[in-house]
């Protein structure tokens, strides 16, 4: 994963890097992580294979680097999940993997009329601020 796109994940998703980060639907951190998908990426060891195992704490999503960690995976597995394209992994982060799946089947990707703006917009923004560093 590029280096600046995993910072710019964290810029957009906590709204300027604040590592105590809230949204309404109670993402946390910097990178903005519900609780169970943090447990899932904290307790795999393979693309969506849960283990009942316990390396997961809601305070690894307050600690920037656990959580950029788990950032990190994150992407990495969407990035596997969605063969390198950038911008379908970033609607994958935003929206979940399940729901970026259902939205991108027909094959048309961001850009397809199944995809909620907020989602399209959320990759755009993040790759607007890469384009920047990359110019």
């Amino acid at each position: 994963i590029d280096p600046y796109v995993s910072l710019f994940i964290s810029v957009v998703e906590s709204a300027g890097f604040n590592i105590r980060a809230k949204s309404s639907m109670g993402a946390l951190g910097t990178e903005q992580f519900m609780t169970f998908t943090a447990k899932m990426l904290a307790n795999s060891v393979s693309p969506w294979e849960y283990l009942q195992t316990n390396n997961y704490s809601v305070e690894m999503l307050y600690d920037l680097i656990e959580s950029k960690k788990l950032g990190i995976r994150y992407m990495k597995l969407l990035l596997e999940e969605f063969d390198g394209r950038v911008e379908w992994a970033l609607v994958g982060y935003n929206a979940g993997p399940y729901r970026a799946n259902e939205y991108f089947k027909n094959g048309e990707g961001v850009f397809s009329k199944d995809v909620p703006e907020k989602y399209r917009a959320y990759s755009d923004k993040v790759l607007a601020n890469y384009s920047r560093i990359n110019q």
